[in-house]
Parts: structure tokens; sequence; C-alpha cells
């Protein structure tokens, strides 16, 4: 990997004019271009060197190296894209991975919330349903006392008259057992008219 690019950039040391032609056609040189070669001796005995087939050699060597940079450049573009587009993908999973944890919480925070007011709910209503049920006992322990009062008042009601009939019927035995006084006189009398007159004092 690290030859081919040494070799380019050798290469590419030496700018050679022209334009390029896309992955098919390569680098086309300009036609008043002259290699930069110099023309080697021929060796005794071997055929002269034509400079300009290697100078063609050389030129389609080059423009291969250029569009196989330009492809690895475009490649690593590529790659860099999907990278950057991984990552986004990524960053975009993470935040609805975070979207979804935190609304999960806020799930799990109403359910604890409406289970929380259930329960003070349920727990208002068992404190109501125990005053109603003191509120009721009170009432009929009141109503027990009035009971035991008026119960009570009677009775003494009754032990006073029974006392007062009792004081009654011993005056009156106390008073038939004392022995009778003789009593005034009685005179009668009857008067020219025919009437008849009682009294204590006698006619005059």
């Amino acid at each position: 990997m690290f030859a081919p690019a040494l070799l380019i950039s050798a290469v590419l040391a030496q700018p050679v004019p022209g334009s390029w032609g896309g992955y098919v056609s390569g680098w086309t040189p300009s036609p008043t271009y002259t290699a930069p070669f110099r023309q080697l001796d021929p060796v005794p005995g071997r055929r002269p060197v034509n400079t300009v087939n290697t100078q063609a050699q050389q030129l389609y060597v080059l423009s291969q190296l250029q569009a196989q940079s330009a492809f690895l450049s475009q490649q690593k573009d590529v790659e860099r894209q999907r990278e950057r587009e991984a990552d986004a993908l990524a960053a975009q999973q993470r935040l609805a991975a975070q979207q979804d944890a935190l609304l999960a919480q806020q799930q799990a925070a109403q359910a604890q919330l409406f289970a929380q007011q259930q329960l003070l709910a349920a727990q208002q209503q068992q404190l109501l349903a125990q005053q109603q049920r003191d509120a009721e006992l009170a009432r009929a322990r009141a109503e027990e006392d009035r009971a035991a009062l008026a119960k009570k008042e009677l009775e003494l009601k009754e032990r006073e008259l029974a006392a007062r009939e009792a004081e009654r019927v011993e005056l009156a035995r106390a008073e038939a057992s004392k022995p009778r006084e003789k009593g005034p006189d009685i005179h009668r009398w009857v008067d020219a008219d025919g009437v008849v007159h009682y009294s204590t004092r006698p006619p005059r």
C-alpha cells in the first residue's frame, strides 16, 4: 500500500501537462509535451531504445497511478461519508434510546404517582368511614347516656313520690292512732219559720 503512494508522490513531483479523461481514458498528456527523459546511448550489439514507446509507457503508468490514486481518494471519501453516516445513525439511535428511557421513566413516575394517589384516596376513604363509625358510636353512647340519665331521674322521682306517699300514709296512720277529743256541743233548734238550725252556740 505504501509503495504505490511513494511512487505516486515521486511521479507527481514532476507535473505533466495534459487533461484527465476519466477512469477509462486516463490522463492524456498535452500534444506539445516532451518527456524529460534523455536518450540513452545505444549499447553495442543491442537494439537502440525506442524513446517514444518508453515515454508512452511512462505516461500510461502515470495515468494508471493517477487514476488509482483518484479511485483510492474517492474510496476514502466514500468510506469517510459512510463513517459519518454511521456515526450520525448511531447518534440518532442513542438519542432515540435516551428518549425512550426518558419516556419510560416518565411513565413509571406517572404510574407511581397514580398508585400513590389511589392509596391516598383509599386511606382517606378508610379515615372517613372510621370517622363516621366513631360519630355513630358517639351518638349511640350519648343516646345511652341520656336514656340512663332519664331513667335515673325517673327512678329518683318515683322514689321521691314513694317517700312522700309513705310519709303521708304514716302521718295518716299517726292521726288515726291519736285519741279523739270531744268537740264542742252541737245545738239544734227551729226558728219561728220552722227552719232547723245547727250551731255550737246555744240559741238565744
